[in-house]
């Protein structure tokens, strides 16, 4: 998909969407484009991938005659209003969510992609692999939004010195004031928020493979 141009990236997700849209129209036919909300979460919406993927969607949907638009919520409450039929869809999920939740069908053309990072106030650490947490006794923060996270997390190191936070923002001013010595999140959101004057002394410790 990298070697894609736009053209060709927009028609390889216009096939893979023309199923998803014939089921949610079922045959009716209507004056004006139907409606198709699909969702993010409370943070995406102001990441700049977020707002590519956006411009894509919209002109992958008015092709086939409907209307996009992107709701936000979080992460757990989205999953909650796609189980009860409320929305239509959900973005950014990780690869194997739908084995999770089978009722989606997954659109296989990636739109974007979507790195861990480590942020901490100690520019010496150094975190490049999930693996560099381990053996450590370092009180780790992270966006509970992001279950991929949590997962990786749990699964190497002891609940203990893990904290799950509501947002990044949350998670940065802990870092500021001691509370933790690192977090994890999405970089392309936290870098957006390491430019403001309150988290400018924030430092990226590196990047973890998703």
């Amino acid at each position: 998909p990298w070697l894609m141009s736009n053209g060709e990236r927009l028609m390889s997700i216009m096939k893979r969407l023309f199923l998803i849209s014939m089921i949610l129209s079922s045959g009716v036919l209507n004056a004006s484009p139907p409606l198709i909300p699909i969702v993010f979460n409370n943070q995406q919406q102001t990441a700049i991938i977020t707002i590519k993927a956006n411009v894509l969607y919209k002109e992958a949907f008015r092709r086939l005659g409907y209307q996009y638009i992107s709701q936000v919520y979080p992460a757990k409450r989205s999953i909650y209003l796609v189980e009860q039929a409320k929305i239509d869809g959900l973005v950014h999920r990780v690869q194997l969510f739908e084995l999770q939740h089978p009722m989606l069908i997954r659109v296989k053309e990636p739109i974007v992609s979507m790195n861990i990072a480590a942020y901490g106030m100690n520019p010496k650490l150094k975190i490049n692999h999930w693996q560099d947490l381990q053996h450590r006794s370092y009180h780790i923060n992270y966006w509970r939004n992001i279950e991929f996270i949590q997962q990786k997390l749990q699964a190497i190191l002891p609940k203990s010195s893990l904290e799950a936070v509501n947002s990044s923002e949350s998670g940065l001013r802990k870092l500021m004031i001691g509370r933790a010595d690192i977090y994890m999140g999405v970089a392309s959101v936290v870098d957006i928020l390491r430019q403001q004057t309150e988290f400018k002394s924030i430092k990226k410790l590196g990047a973890c493979r998703t």
